[in-house]
């Protein structure tokens, strides 16, 4: 049978490439890249499949190498993002060896991209599709979430969002992963698992790419399976990768029923919003054992929340942490500063409105407009960005887009007394404390601390 590889390279630091999105780690977190664990079931069926992750295994450039040699793949898949282009372009070109991309960075004119790049094959848009594997077959025909090369033409990825609105993948392979040091500031012990159970985002909020994937999900029935094989392998933690946990009731309401059966729960965390994740639904949650949920608070200016469609308000904010508080849920808040029409002072509004909410965590990003997105878009025609944009970081490693009133300084200077603020006392650091339950929990929150305050030293 012959091998394919799944390869994340190398980087400088910790970089996440995972599911269209690229930055630097924050505080040293990097979970499995759920793009690989959706991939990995269905090449099983038809390759041997091998997982190197340079990032979690802290791999030189000369050790990964080295490593895909070993395995002598037929093909490579490889991560790719706006983070680190340049350095894995020319990672995987020095590996001759066919390779299919997946990354944000080749959302938009993939075909541009496979042209002014003669070493790479073909660029994957959907890794829960089975073009891939098709590809990797030799098909090179009706593959429309695939751009690719024919003979000497390059052909084009189907720019009409599918039509499909349900999915279902073979069990992955999480074997690959839980030996890995992957770890997650959120989660309670390792290892853990990253768990897709749908794809996109039915909501299009303006400044992000998942609502433009479009949606679909997998039936219950065919997420069970996977659950009741990462019980067998003894895996208890699970982080589920749905951009909004919660989207449908009624399916969501069958899953958490299904996750109820297993004993001992699952213990596990999720993305969702304050509309979708809210008091009617938390305690299902939590009995299923959910224990953590990370929403977007974004910022605490409605009008702002409106122009990019959000669809969200601060008195919806309030009253779903409330009830996570109640129902003893953990919260985590992401706030995004630096969105054209923010300011110095809605932001400051941002940072007092965060403390005034019962939020366990907070998580501060630097606004980037993403290719496809409706932002970019709009940053390009009004020249806030050059088209050719092609490098950026949401971490704020480095500024890629400054609109408003805004400098770079500021920005930054913005994100660390957010930082500063909301973890840098007392109440909180006893309050974390009170919260540890075993040593894993410990060891994890320690870890992502020292990193935090590591980078918030730095400035970062």
């Amino acid at each position: 049978m012959k091998t394919v590889a799944l390869v994340n390279p190398p980087a400088r630091g910790v970089v996440i490439r995972d599911y269209f999105c690229s930055k630097t780690s924050q505080a040293s977190y990097i979970n499995p890249p759920v793009d690989f664990v959706c991939l990995s079931g269905r090449l099983a069926e038809r390759f041997e499949v091998r997982l190197v992750d340079a990032v979690a295994e802290r791999l030189s450039t000369a050790a990964c190498r080295a490593r895909i040699q070993q395995l002598n793949p037929e093909a490579v898949i490889g991560l790719t993002g706006f983070v680190s282009w340049d350095r894995d372009a020319t990672f995987f070109e020095s590996l001759d060896l066919p390779v299919i991309l997946l990354g944000d960075i080749l959302l938009e004119n993939p075909e541009q991209r496979l042209a002014d790049n003669p070493w790479a094959d073909a660029v994957a848009l959907d890794f829960t599709a089975d073009d891939p594997v098709r590809y990797l077959l030799g098909a090179r025909d009706s593959l429309p979430s695939m751009a690719y090369r024919r003979d000497d033409a390059i052909i084009a990825p189907d720019p009409a969002r599918s039509s499909v609105y349900t999915f279902e993948i073979p069990v992955p392979l999480h074997e690959l992963f839980l030996h890995l040091d992957y770890r997650y500031p959120f989660v309670l012990g390792k290892p853990f698992a990253s768990v897709l159970t749908e794809y996109g985002c039915p909501f299009n909020c303006g400044f992000c790419i998942m609502g433009q994937l479009g949606h679909k999900s997998r039936p219950v029935s065919n997420v069970v399976p996977e659950l009741e094989a990462l019980r067998k392998r003894g895996v208890r933690d699970i982080f589920f990768m749905d951009q909004t946990f919660g989207s449908e009731t009624n399916r969501t309401r069958e899953l958490l029923d299904a996750l109820s059966q297993f004993k001992p729960r699952f213990r596990w965390l999720c993305f969702s919003r304050v509309d979708r994740a809210n008091e009617r639904l938390l305690p299902d949650m939590k009995r299923a054992g959910c224990h953590t949920v990370i929403y977007g608070i974004e910022s605490a200016d409605d009008t702002l929340l409106k122009t990019y469609r959000k669809g969200t308000t601060q008195a919806q904010i309030r009253a779903t942490f409330a009830a996570a508080r109640r129902c003893g849920i953990r919260t985590v808040g992401t706030l995004l500063f630096g969105l054209p029409g923010d300011t110095v002072a809605s932001c400051e509004r941002t940072i007092a409105f965060a403390k005034t909410i019962p939020c366990d965590f907070i998580s501060v990003n630097i606004a980037v407009p993403r290719m496809g997105t409706p932002m970019r878009a709009d940053a390009v025609r009004r020249g806030i960005v050059p088209a050719g944009l092609d490098r950026m970081d949401q971490s704020g490693a480095f500024i890629a887009m400054q609109a408003g009133d805004f400098t770079a300084d500021e920005m930054l200077r913005l994100k660390k007394k957010a930082l500063r603020e909301f973890y840098l006392n007392a109440p909180f650091v006893a309050r974390r404390l009170r919260g540890i339950r075993s040593l894993d929990q410990f060891r994890i929150e320690t870890r992502q601390g020292i990193s935090l305050l590591r980078n918030f030293l730095k400035g970062g």
